[in-house]
């Protein structure tokens, strides 16, 4: 038997789970735990209102989005906090922005929802006009950018300004 609070889908069980994806998503760059951990038809918000993540596929392009404009890209957990099916995450990322050769430093926040073990929605907030404007002197993502977070799910084919997802 389990310790009481840890049996799977328990508000503990659920930071534990979300604590472990953020080191094996972000900073270890693990796309089968990635999507071991997405529903299929999960959503993802934010930080603007006109962002907007369907599908398992379009999350996973957008982590390789990322990870192909950002060196040295390495995210610290500062806080987890459950309650039944949500866990909010606060962490704070350092990297080198490949495009401009500048260093970043940021912090955000996600609030997750889990169904059954999976990331099933998530709202995520960060202060993206410090470091798109101030940081990175006013650099902003190119159009093929936004392939990951169309209402479709496209996920963006490999060639010049496209990263292709990493097996």
């Amino acid at each position: 038997m389990a310790p009481q609070g840890t049996e799977p889908g328990s508000a503990r069980a659920n930071a534990g789970l979300m604590a472990r994806y953020y080191d094996e998503v972000f900073n270890r760059r693990n796309l089968a735990f990635l999507r071991e951990h997405l529903h299929p038809d999960v959503v993802g918000h934010g930080p603007g209102a006109e962002d907007v993540v369907r599908g398992s596929d379009a999350v996973v392009a957008f982590s390789a989005y990322v990870w192909e404009i950002y060196d040295d890209y390495r995210l610290t957990v500062e806080d987890v906090v459950a309650e039944g099916d949500r866990v909010l995450v606060r962490g704070s990322v350092t990297a080198r922005h490949k495009p401009t050769g500048r260093p970043v430093r940021f912090f955000g926040l996600t609030l997750y929802r889990l169904e059954d073990g999976l990331v099933r929605e998530y709202w995520r907030a960060y202060d993206r006009h410090d470091l798109y404007d101030r940081q990175l002197g006013g650099w902003r993502p190119g159009p093929s950018a936004r392939n990951w977070s169309v209402d479709d799910a496209a996920v963006p084919s490999a060639g010049p300004g496209n990263p292709s997802p990493r097996p």
